[in-house]
């Protein structure tokens, strides 16, 4: 739906072209860095083709903050929310706040010294369902949220005060109807990124980085003198520095991690160090709940927790409320947040097999290095017979895990997709969120059913294990879906409706 309202559309703040060249000045540092090199070193791979990108780039960067601030222009309402960009192919896009799952407010660290705050109005998890105001003042921020939709007639129990192993539930927010149910300490997080394996893949990207720029500039002397000493002394030295570039870039991602519950049942989820990010997601758009455990969690009795919604299917740093805990204190804020679905978790209450997920663990390495040792053997080039091993690897994960997962129908009308594998996981979600299941039939009886469901885009869950009544059961529910749907639509564009009509009489009165 397009809206042509050129007179009430509004700029951005001045001041939002500023903070655009403040958040451009690392890469324009980097940038006018790089071109020195190669203008002063032509003999340098690539020569004056990267001088030419560098220059390029340097540009763009500085005209970007002053295109942006020239051609965005928004107007928002009680009613919708209109965005207009573009200089020569202007583009107006419009989304009606009964139709908004969730608000996302980024404070990233050049907009925080002007106040300013970058704000994400989501849909779905498509990017074509999202809208972006680059940068709002807090008054405006302000009025955007009042202007998010809130589930009235969802409430979930109330926390009563709870606090074990650093863990915080039941202070109130800066809003009063809004109770914090989590709130991550700096341990919590550095366990959970060496659960995770976060510090590894961070550690190692920033390793390479420091590397690169240490070799620019010629100095790894220091380096080249240490890995002289022993290969040991390097592998320890190249480890700490790893493990350490993780653990700070986790801290710096994910630094004061909470997570919020309104009374009306919806989640608010903040966190970041230098870009705050604060999203709030309303009760009616969560689907569902994920409990996942892997091999290492499972040994220290931990569990994370994340939950589904129809605005974005990321876990860690989207979806993500609760990272890896012992599993009382999962269960425990499960059971007072989403008291509808804790019923049909049984990861939480029922210790994991850690043998189990080690046998499965060893049933993919085992043949996947038999399979590299094989190709290497035949003579196969050592690339080639890695990329082998790793697709049977994956081949035998992907059997593995849809031979381990039980489909099974709640009696709250919940549906539970149970993997145990080398990593368990259980996604809880609402039989209104499926809205496809086939089945494959052997003898009469299903064998096989594929569950699809969206929850930020369209995701599958395929199981072997199953029963006829379960399969029966979620197929008259996704019938019932339709009309289900057609009501809550309704009721939903009927509370907008009042909603508007009460700003309107507020902005008339004397």
């Amino acid at each position: 739906m397009s809206i042509h309202v050129e007179n009430e559309l509004r700029r951005l703040p001045a001041r939002t072209i500023v903070a655009g060249y403040l958040g451009h000045a690392p890469s324009i540092v980097t940038s006018v860095l790089g071109l020195w090199v190669f203008v002063t070193r032509p003999d340098v791979w690539p020569g004056q083709w990267a001088a030419a990108l560098f220059g390029a780039f340097i540009l763009f960067r500085i005209v970007d903050p002053v295109y942006e601030y020239a051609t965005v222009r928004y107007r928002s309402d009680p009613d919708v929310i209109v965005l207009r960009h573009g200089l020569i192919s202007r583009h107006t896009r419009s989304l009606r706040w009964s139709d908004v799952t969730a608000l996302q407010a980024e404070e990233t660290w050049s907009l925080r010294p002007f106040r300013l705050t970058r704000v994400t109005v989501l849909q779905g998890g498509e990017e074509s369902a999202q809208l972006v105001l680059p940068a709002v003042l807090a008054p405006e921020l302000d009025r955007l949220r009042s202007f998010a939709p809130r589930n009235a007639t969802s409430k979930t129990s109330g926390a009563t005060e709870y606090d074990t192993d650093d863990l915080l539930v039941a202070e109130r927010g800066p809003d009063r109807d809004e109770q914090l149910i989590y709130r991550a300490t700096l341990t919590q997080l550095l366990i959970a990124a060496l659960v995770y394996g976060q510090f590894a893949l961070l550690g190692v990207a920033l390793g390479y980085a420091l590397f690169e720029l240490l070799d620019t500039f010629e100095l790894t002397d220091g380096l080249l003198a240490l890995a002289a000493a022993g290969p040991w002394v390097f592998g320890v030295f190249l480890g700490l520095i790893v493990i350490a570039g993780g653990f700070a870039s986790t801290l710096v991602r994910y630094g004061r991690f909470q997570v919020w519950q309104r009374d009306d049942g919806s989640i608010r989820i903040a966190y970041g160090l230098l870009t705050r990010r604060d999203r709030r997601i309303d009760a009616s758009a969560i689907e569902g709940i994920v409990v996942h455990r892997n091999l290492v969690e499972i040994l220290l009795g931990r569990a994370r927790m994340s939950i589904l919604s129809t605005d974005s299917a990321r876990q860690l740093g989207g979806n993500l409320v609760i990272p890896s805990l012992t599993r009382g204190i999962v269960a425990d804020i499960a059971q007072r947040s989403f008291p509808a679905h804790v019923d049909d978790v049984t990861l939480l209450t029922r210790p994991g097999a850690a043998w189990r997920s080690l046998g499965a663990a060893l049933t993919v390495v085992v043949p996947a290095c038999g399979a590299a040792w094989g190709f290497v053997t035949m003579q196969w080039p050592l690339l080639l017979a890695v990329v082998a091993a790793l697709i049977v690897a994956r081949t035998l994960l992907g059997l593995g895990r849809v031979v381990g997962t039980r489909l099974r129908m709640g009696e709250r009308g919940m549906v539970a997709l149970t993997t145990h594998h080398a990593s368990e996981r259980q996604v809880v979600l609402r039989a209104l969120a499926v809205h496809w299941l086939s089945s494959w039939d052997l003898f009469g009886r299903p064998r096989l059913a594929a569950v699809h469901y969206y929850a930020g885009r369209p995701h599958r869950g395929t199981a072997v294990r199953l029963s006829e009544l379960d399969v029966a059961r979620l197929q008259g529910r996704i019938a019932e879906r339709g009309p289900r749907i057609t009501q809550v639509r309704s009721a939903r564009r009927a509370h907008a409706a009042r909603r508007a009509r009460i700003a309107q009489l507020v902005d008339e009165a004397p």
